[in-house]
């Protein structure tokens, strides 16, 4: 017989001295399979956090105390009652859609979750009247360097409060953390490093503003964010996992480390792991059990559901632009091609390693893009750019993403254009920019992956992914930019690539994580990462032998 007593925020196990030796060892293997829970050495028991108490069901012969009993009727309902707030309609609101106020109040209800909407469905506008109505004494916004400006302005807009940017030098930041002139004060991931040495500890709220920022453990800002005490704690992404599942197990632990497994024990329980490498390759068939654990804290919504928004214009499918190389191009990428070949037979002769070989396929990237980045020596004009320069001549409006700074200024020079966003551009500055092209009548944006979080450009509805980068996700933050409340046009999605080339062969590869991450955001029971292999690096590198051979079934 397995005990369950209740002790705030615990439920308690043990075991009853009626048991035999091998009735007790099966129930210390039930617990100790359960995917949280804890040893008390001072108390002997077992400890199970109480939000997780839906993971005590499947346990045998299990004994309830009174005590127990009523806490678990009551967090089963609290858990019920944040399921049914997700399924509402909402209510009538003068500045939120029905949605968004079915967004605060479960933020509200939750305290602690995720808000994981699509992106450009108001995540900001919600989570700020979800802080006003918890109405805590100070509230601390995380957020990337480049949209902390756009924060203060949502602030303004919408709520008509004054809320602080923690900027300038270290002691006009000192002088800010000292004071706290506003409750509501707003800082870029950075400062938690800079100024860990002034920043207050203790906040009512605190939200983090495209969460993906906390998705690595090991790094500091991630470890001095969980240092931060709070009652209230949102995160905010569109798209929570860019890579592998262990960035969800990241974020999760931000907001509520108590019904999350730790890194180790998730990976192990969660992820497919191969025995050489110990890299994760899929899944386990436990996902059910983790969405039980986890889905009551975490609020999505899709802007292809016309329930959620009727009025926001389609995206349109990508429209993938194959693209002749010419004769020069073709000779000079089989050269590429043909040292990329030999130099990654070495490598895997010595040792395999996806992450060195990923970093050796930069030339040919580079070469798509701009062949003089590549060969100083190249004059003529790029295939790609020809195209480009057709397409802006047809349209009022164009936002091109790369993922190089080289071709980005190269793009700058070429359209001679005021509109551009790199690392180079100080963060407050990205926000007046976005404003600016927005405003033009005919105008070209140029990025690199610098603006792929947080800035509105609804003034354009015409995408570019001049360059192709391995993660689904980042594509889709690109497209984001434009296709969010405030887009008045449909959104037109163009990926040229030039054929037989690494262009071709990403989108083969790579792309199809797509479709895997979105199962598992909708909470689909399968979510599986691409294992490369060498031989797949000859594929991508080719492009046109993908075809058939390394399509996701």
């Amino acid at each position: 017989m397995i005990k369950v007593n209740y002790k705030k925020p615990f439920f308690t196990l043990s075991f009853g001295y009626e048991c035999g030796n091998a009735e007790f060892k099966d129930h210390l293997q039930e617990v100790r399979n359960l995917p949280v829970r804890k040893w008390n050495k001072k108390d002997k028991v077992w400890e199970v956090p109480q939000l997780s108490v839906k993971t005590l069901e499947p346990l045998s012969s299990l004994s309830w105390s009174p005590e127990a009993q009523e806490a678990a009727i009551k967090i089963q309902k609290l858990l019920l009652d944040l399921v049914n707030l997700k399924l509402s309609k909402g209510a009538q609101h003068p500045l939120l859609r029905p949605y968004q106020v079915v967004g605060a109040e479960f933020l509200v209800k939750a305290k602690k979750a995720l808000l994981a909407d699509d992106m450009g469905l108001g995540k900001t506008i919600q989570s700020i009247e979800a802080i006003c109505r918890l109405n805590g004494k100070y509230n601390l916004i995380l957020c990337p360097a480049s949209v902390k400006w756009k924060w203060q302005d949502e602030f303004m807009k919408h709520f008509g409060l004054q809320a602080c940017v923690v900027s300038g030098t270290k002691e006009d930041r000192r002088a800010i953390w000292e004071s706290l002139p506003s409750p509501y004060i707003i800082c870029n991931y950075d400062l938690l490093i800079k100024d860990w040495d002034i920043i207050p500890k203790e906040w009512s709220s605190i939200i983090a503003d495209e969460a993906v920022y906390l998705k690595n453990p090991k790094a500091q800002r991630t470890k001095l964010a969980r240092k931060l005490k709070s009652e209230a704690r949102i995160a905010l992404s569109g798209i929570y996992i860019e890579t592998n599942l262990m960035e969800f197990q990241a974020i999760m632990e931000w907001i509520r480390p108590e019904i999350i497994p730790s890194a180790f024990q998730f990976k192990y329980r969660y992820c497919e792991i191969d025995e050489f490498t110990k890299k994760i390759i899929g899944t386990t068939d436990k996902l059910p059990e983790l969405h039980l654990l986890t889905s009551p804290f975490i609020l999505r919504r899709e802007k292809t559901d016309k329930n959620i928004v009727s009025d926001l214009p389609e995206k349109m499918p990508p429209d993938d632009i194959p693209i002749e190389m010419t004769d020069s191009e073709i000779k000079m990428y089989s050269s590429l091609s043909k040292k990329f070949k030999e130099w990654i037979q070495e490598s895997a002769s010595g040792g395999f390693s996806s992450a060195a070989i990923w970093d050796g396929t930069v030339n040919c990237r580079q070469f798509t893009e701009f062949p003089d980045i590549v060969d100083p020596s190249w004059k003529d004009t790029p295939s790609k750019l020809t195209w480009l320069s057709e397409l802006y001549d047809q349209t009022n409006k164009v936002v091109v993403f790369t993922f190089f700074r080289e071709s980005a200024n190269r793009l700058i020079q070429y359209f001679k254009t005021p509109f551009y966003i790199t690392g180079e551009v100080d963060a407050n500055d990205r926000f007046d920019i976005s404003k600016k092209f927005n405003a033009a009548s005919k105008a070209i944006l140029i990025s690199t992956d610098a603006g792929k979080f947080g800035l509105d450009l609804v003034g354009a509805d015409t995408i570019v992914h001049y360059g192709f980068v391995h993660n689904p996700a980042t594509m889709i933050q690109r497209e984001d930019r434009l296709h969010r409340i405030g887009q008045k046009n449909p959104v037109f999605v163009y990926r040229p690539f030039l054929k037989n080339t690494i262009d071709e062969g990403i989108m083969k590869v790579f792309l199809r994580r797509q479709k895997a991450i979105k199962d598992f955001l909708s909470g689909s029971d399968t979510m599986s990462i691409v294992k490369l292999s060498v031989e797949d690096y000859h594929l991508m590198i080719e492009g046109q032998d993908m075809i058939g051979t390394s399509e996701a079934s």
